[in-house]
């Protein structure tokens, strides 16, 4: 366990220090955490008009009932105003989702933003419970999340929501879709393909998406990768 941790974590280092392209598909999340004793690393680049993310987000399950996850994000090109960040969060499943059932869980966490060009830094503490129901054997998935987020800039509370589906179709192979936000702003819309290219072990994905505006800025182009590491 500790050999697969560190290595997991020295993956995480490499992509975001050397910029290496990486990936997770879905900004909803699904109610599942990672087996007990095992870790994953989901990393990905988001591509926007001005500048880059790139992001990679350790995760382990080390008692077996909770998932934790600590990383974060390297912006880089004209938008300096974009936060860098690093967030920790615990995930923990209250019902199991199994075949053609559902489940659900609880994630809180606490982001970190640092902005180099404003000189500030603030956090946020959120909290979300996704919910998951499962269609023909898990070919087809539907998300919902439900939650809220304490802003320490403007000392303000915004619910947050996210609708996601996966459809299965070819072996392996999901399109996804899926529209999120907060309160008080305008949705955002992702879509794409991801591909198990070794099952349950390396799954790459492709995704666009956009805010809901007329301002190509809110587009975005994500590539990216998740590696699943254990027993």
């Amino acid at each position: 366990m500790l050999k697969n941790t560190r290595l997991l974590f020295l993956i995480a280092s490499s992509f975001v220090s050397s910029i290496a392209f990486a990936a997770r598909p879905m900004m909803t999340d699904d109610a599942r955490i990672v087996d007990p004793q095992s870790c994953q690393l989901e990393s990905w680049v988001k591509t926007y008009q001005h500048h880059n993310e790139y992001w990679a987000l350790p995760a382990c399950n080390p008692l077996g009932y909770f998932e934790l996850t600590l990383g974060g994000s390297k912006v880089t090109g004209e938008d300096r105003s974009t936060p860098s960040d690093r967030v920790i969060q615990a995930k923990t499943i209250f019902r199991e989702l199994k075949p053609n059932g559902w489940g659900i869980g609880l994630a809180v966490g606490n982001s970190h933003h640092f902005s180099t060009t404003q000189n500030r830094s603030n956090h946020d503490v959120y909290g979300y419970v996704p919910i998951t129901w499962s269609f023909n054997d898990d070919q087809q998935l539907i998300h919902l999340n439900l939650g809220g987020a304490k802003k320490e800039l403007d000392h303000s509370f915004k619910r947050t929501w996210g609708l996601g589906s996966e459809f299965e179709v070819a072996p392996n192979t999901y399109l996804i879709a899926e529209t999120f936000g907060e309160d008080a702003s305008k949705p955002s819309y992702q879509a794409g393909v991801r591909h198990w290219l070794l099952p349950n072990k390396f799954q790459v994905d492709v995704t666009t998406g956009t805010k809901s505006s007329y301002n190509t800025q809110n587009r975005w182009f994500s590539l990216g990768i998740r590696l699943l590491l254990g027993n």
